[in-house]
C-alpha cells in the first residue's frame, strides 16, 4: 500500500516533469535510494526532510508530522 508521502512525492514529481532519475539528481542520491521512498519502501529521516519539503512546497513541520503520522499506522 502508498503511503501518503509516496503518493505526495509521485504527483509532485509529474508535475514538475522529472523523472525518479533527475529527482535523484536533484536529492543528490542514487535513483534506486530515491526510488524506494516513493514506492514505500523507505521512510525519510530528519537529514532528509529538507529536501522533501522544499521539493513538495510545503512546511517542515507539517511534512514531519504526517511521516510520524504514517509510522504510527504501521505499528
Amino acid at each position: 500500500m502508498k503511503s501518503k508521502l509516496s503518493i505526495m512525492l509521485a504527483a509532485k514529481r509529474s508535475e514538475k516533469q522529472l523523472t525518479k532519475k533527475q529527482t535523484a539528481e536533484l536529492m543528490g542520491v542514487m535513483p534506486m535510494y530515491y526510488a524506494r521512498f516513493e514506492n514505500n519502501n523507505l521512510t525519510p529521516s530528519k537529514r532528509n526532510l529538507d529536501f522533501f519539503a522544499d521539493f513538495l512546497e510545503m512546511d517542515r513541520e507539517d511534512l514531519w508530522n504526517i511521516i510520524e503520522e504514517e509510522k504510527k499506522m504501521k505499528l
